[in-house]
């Protein structure tokens, strides 16, 4: 049995609350029982904290008190291991998940000690919910995340340029039903934003069969011996789009790709690899590993 810990509650649809409803979904398909927010008399052996200091202190203390056997932790307790009072670096934690690979190399960076116990495990989209409606796309979407980013009216102006009807969304200001109905009249999405720590939103967007030119700056996380980069798309792949760093380069893109959007296949490598089912399955494989090596499943 598996443990589910993680308070409060009412979070908004993409971050910390998009891991959590992805692992519930993933978890249920699969048919695999889980113990949601336990009390301590309830507790499970194998406890996940997706996120939360608060959560994983409680966490820490049932394995104290000898009520828990591992700790998985992650990706949403810290966004730098040197925060809440270290917490993530207890040793009573056994699992330090994160949802991409710049995130793995900045803990490490940050906190040597961890570097062993960090996996990467992203969150799952539902591949049900965002299901492209087969209908005709001439949408050049933009995507603004960070205001400090490129000028969007000069990406819309691009966009137009390469025969796309530009549109605009902003982070944090559209419902789910918003957001998946302007991708389903999208054909490419420019998304400007300085980092990710996944990108449930390109997510979302390659599930509706939305491919992504995403800037990408890769800003130093701090001023590490090594240099640790982050991304603003650290799951893209040739399948999914492209990243640039300069508005020539995103013209470049949109003159080779727009006419020819069909070469990019995102929703078939969302379903192969970001599909609540496959996140879950990684995370069991995660949360099960010690037994897996000695023979016990």
């Amino acid at each position: 049995m598996l443990a589910l810990e993680y308070r409060p509650r009412g979070q908004a649809s993409h971050g910390p609350s998009a891991v959590q409803r992805s692992l519930r979904a993933g978890l249920t398909q699969l048919g695999i029982g889980f113990n949601e927010n336990p009390v301590r008399e309830e507790c499970a052996r194998v406890v996940y904290v997706p996120g939360g200091p608060d959560s994983l202190g409680r966490a820490i203390q049932w394995r104290r008190e000898g009520r828990v056997d591992r700790i998985l932790a992650g990706p949403n307790i810290v966004d730098d291991p040197d925060r809440g009072d270290r917490i993530l670096q207890a040793s009573e934690v056994d699992v330090a998940i994160v949802a991409s690979d710049w995130v793995r190399q900045f803990f490490a960076a940050a906190a040597p000690r961890l570097a062993p116990k960090l996996r990467v495990c992203p969150a799952g989209v539902d591949i049900d919910a965002w299901r492209p409606s087969g209908g005709r796309r001439r949408v050049g979407l933009v995507y603004v995340k960070n205001s400090d980013t490129h000028d969007p009216s000069a990406v819309m102006d691009a966009l137009a340029e390469a025969g796309l009807a530009p549109a605009i969304v902003r982070y944090g200001r559209y419902s789910p039903g918003e957001y998946r109905a302007v991708l389903d009249q999208t054909r490419l999405a420019v998304f400007l934003s300085t980092s990710e720590t996944q990108g449930i939103a390109l997510a979302e967007a390659w599930a509706m069969d939305v491919p992504t030119l995403v800037w990408n700056p890769r800003r130093p996380v701090r001023d590490w011996v090594v240099t640790v980069q982050s991304s603003s798309c650290p799951l893209l792949t040739p399948a999914t789009g492209a990243e640039w760093v300069t508005l020539d380069e995103l013209r470049s893109l949109l003159s080779r790709h727009n006419r020819a959007a069909e070469t990019f296949g995102p929703r078939e490598w969302t379903v192969e690899n970001l599909s609540d089912v496959v996140c879950a399955r990684r995370l069991l494989s995660i949360a099960f590993e010690q037994q897996a090596t000695a023979g016990s499943l």
